[in-house]
């Protein structure tokens, strides 16, 4: 298992929320490695594939609500924080658990399951906690008892710990790590700075982008950070997001909606706002980066006819999108068996290669 990076792009996050309720389509850019893969696309945006696409919706068994989270568990099930409930899908049935179930409230905005098996959702302020039995609430309380909240910019460790963004509505914001047991939350002086995604290298350390708070930010405290360190990898005056790291070192980024890459070296920085790939491919209109456990770089071309992309470390390979694509944002994870899965408005897609 690599960068799963569930987000809730996911994107998990503010970011992707303006995308979705502006109904932004969701698919966006291609990339460009070292060895210049860009020149291994043909005239028409070249290496182009097929690929099965399903949607879910209330038509086909989705049991419906606005789609704020998605997570995989390690017995590969589907887990998506709705506005709706909390939806698991084990492959053949849907499965609500909300306020009729014993949750205290319908409206769910972060989820992530751990390498025990256990399942964390976050309700308002209420971080609770399933371990396939009963519900437990495991919220993380300020010194003064006001409650911590949590993002859906969560990702799993090897370890099956979870790392994510701690309080995005203070001014003081933090790193929050489960171990499987209990929270711990850590300040690294982000102030209103919010830590936008996670990620974690062939090494097992923890890294981290941040971005621009609710409040308003000056300086250099954007960029990239990894956990330890005592500054910035790289430091920026602006928001990174969607962080992913393959198997050699490179971080993956985007800054606003332009895909970036820090070598393995952090120290070469490739901004590709101005590569073209043809005169019908722009790279611009990033949602996600996401690196699968064969390596591949996962991210999507924002088009009218929108088209996944896939990086194998020597070519792209553009998957063409499903008919009426309507506002699909960032929110992206992927199963066990290679299935993407990604969040629409009120439905989901899966999508697998053939």
């Amino acid at each position: 298992m690599k960068n799963f990076n569930e987000v809730a792009g996911k994107a998990k996050r503010v970011f992707t929320y303006v995308f979705l309720i502006a109904g932004a389509l969701f698919f966006n850019a291609g990339i460009c490695s070292d060895d210049d893969p860009l020149d291994d696309l043909d005239d028409d945006g070249g290496g182009s594939a097929a690929g099965t696409w399903t949607m879910y919706n209330t038509d086909n068994g989705y049991p419906g609500g606005r789609v704020k989270d998605i997570a995989v568990d390690t017995k590969n099930n589907v887990w998506i924080a709705s506005e709706n409930g909390l939806h698991k899908y084990d492959g053949t049935t849907w499965t609500t658990f909300d306020k009729t179930t014993g949750l205290p409230s319908n409206d769910i905005s972060m989820v992530a399951a751990d390498g025990n098996g256990n399942i964390l959702i976050e309700i308002g302020s209420t971080t609770m906690i399933y371990d396939g039995k009963t519900w437990k609430d495991i919220s993380l309380k300020r010194g003064n008892g006001d409650p911590i909240r949590l993002s859906s910019n969560v990702i799993r460790t090897p370890d099956g710990h979870l790392w994510t963004n701690a309080d995005w509505y203070y001014l003081e914001r933090g790193i929050a790590h489960w171990n499987g047991t209990s929270w711990s939350v850590t300040s690294d002086g982000a102030g209103d700075w919010s830590h936008t995604s996670f990620a974690y290298d062939a090494s097992g350390d923890v890294w981290y982008t941040r971005g621009y708070g609710a409040y308003g930010t000056t300086g250099e405290a954007g960029g990239l950070y990894k956990i330890g360190d005592s500054g910035p990898t790289l430091a920026r005056s602006y928001s990174l997001y969607n962080l992913s790291i393959d198997s050699k070192g490179n971080k993956w980024m985007t800054w606003g909606s332009t895909l970036i890459k820090l070598a393995s070296d952090n120290k070469t920085l490739t901004d590709y706002s101005k590569e073209k790939v043809s005169d019908e491919f722009e790279l611009t209109g990033i949602g996600f980066t996401l690196v699968d456990d064969k390596d591949n770089l996962w991210t999507s071309l924002n088009r009218l006819d929108p088209r996944l992309v896939k990086y194998d470390g020597k070519k792209w390979t553009f998957y063409p999108g499903p008919e009426n694509v309507q506002g699909m944002g960032g929110i992206v994870a992927m199963d066990s068996k290679g299935v993407l899965w990604i969040a629409g408005f009120d439905y989901v897609y899966s999508f697998k290669t053939k």
